[in-house]
């Protein structure tokens, strides 16, 4: 008996093991938690840096979650930045921007990208705009738009880091794109 029970339970530890296992780098070693589980939620950006590397100069932006500084060649502009993101069961989501003021909202569908190249499954999250909003514009986009697609980083209860990063090249030369979010649960 106790032999039978303990193959049954490393049978079913063996199944279970693999998807508690970190997926990303700084993730934790071991979760509870699906990686599904821990996207699910509301989000508050606490951090985004994004730098743009090309032909025409440099321009790096931050914020803080509060605010944000923009600095392009000899010229900064500063002022205030909020944005939340909440990320649906279903697969669905919703991202509100508010900006000096302004606010504007995406929403659309959300997935994680299955085995491609090297990457793992379930180590990025792919993004498709539906619907967005702004200073009183709305467009709807139909069927399969794509986006967005963003590593996770990390990938905890209370924080998910994001980044993205690729190149643009034209007859003008190339352009570099780096940017990374860090959202808190709240």
């Amino acid at each position: 008996m106790k032999t039978r029970s303990f193959i049954a339970l490393f049978i079913i530890s063996g199944a279970i093991w693999p998807s508690c296992m970190k997926k990303g780098e700084n993730d934790p070693g071991i979760s509870l938690r699906s990686r599904k589980a821990r996207v699910v939620g509301e989000w508050k950006m606490t951090s985004f840096n994004s730098t743009t590397t090309g032909p025409s100069g440099n321009t790096t932006f931050t914020s803080d979650g509060s605010t944000y500084t923009e600095k392009s060649g000899s010229m900064t502009t500063t002022g205030t930045l909020s944005e939340e993101v909440t990320f649906e069961k279903d697969g669905t989501y919703k991202w509100v921007t508010v900006m000096d003021g302004q606010s504007g909202t995406e929403e659309g569908v959300w997935n994680f990208t299955g085995c491609i190249g090297d990457l793992k499954k379930k180590e990025q999250i792919t993004l498709y705009e539906q619907r967005t909003s702004f200073g009183g514009v709305t467009n709807t986009s139909t069927g399969h738009y794509f986006d967005d697609t963003w590593d996770l980083d990390e990938l905890r209860h209370k924080k998910l880091v994001a980044k993205r990063s690729y190149s643009e090249t034209s007859l003008s030369g190339t352009t570099t794109h780096e940017t990374e979010y860090v959202f808190e649960a709240k």
